[in-house]
């Protein structure tokens, strides 16, 4: 099954890419950044489904609460991908996300769908949390939840003044000095 991991901006695509690149042989992959893109994310979806170059996209929204939006619509939506989310808790505690998204589901399905925790690990930085989406009437869907603590801007020192090559520098430095991290992550959208 192909993934789509949904996250807040372009840095979190650039630290996946990175990770990507330093573990992953033969698995290929594509981004989108909302910030830049051509095409809406409906068609950059439906036509990644058809093409067989990429096994993974890793796909910025723009925001926090867009992540939890295109949750709802992606989730529900396209059903052929597995969906996973990284996301920056800004010191909240992580019971915050799945308060949020549940109530935004809410709003918009009744009761007819809720994120629901099931497990967690948590390292220096991060939390990775086991979720299922329950969509009434359907299968229940994993939907694991990556969670930088703080931000990934504020453990790999990022400022969004900083140019690319600068960033993708700092995320490298950061991967270098926090292997478990690296391995979790890979541990989390490849095994």
């Amino acid at each position: 099954m192909k993934k789509a991991i949904l996250t807040e901006g372009k840095h979190d695509v650039s630290f996946l890419s990175r990770i990507h690149e330093r573990n992953i042989s033969g698995k290929r992959y594509n981004t989108y950044l909302t910030e830049t893109a051509d095409i809406t994310q409906t068609e950059c979806l439906r036509s990644y489904l058809v093409d067989n170059r990429f096994d993974c996209i890793y796909k910025s929204e723009e925001g926090y609460s867009n992540v939890i939006k295109k949750l709802r619509s992606h989730s529900l939506m396209f059903t052929q991908f597995s969906i996973y989310i990284l996301v920056d808790l800004d010191g909240k505690p992580v019971s915050d996300f799945f308060e949020h998204a549940n109530t935004k589901f809410t709003e918009d399905y009744g009761n007819r769908l809720k994120i629901r925790r099931s497990g967690e690990n948590n390292n220096d930085h991060m939390a990775i949390i086991d979720s299922t989406l329950e969509i009434s009437g359907y299968d229940d869907r994993p939907i694991p939840v990556m969670a930088f603590y703080d931000s990934l801007e504020e453990v790999t020192g990022i400022n969004y003044s900083d140019e690319l090559s600068t960033k993708i520098t700092k995320i490298n430095s950061y991967l270098d000095s926090n292997p478990q991290i690296e391995s979790d992550v890979c541990e989390t959208i490849f095994d």
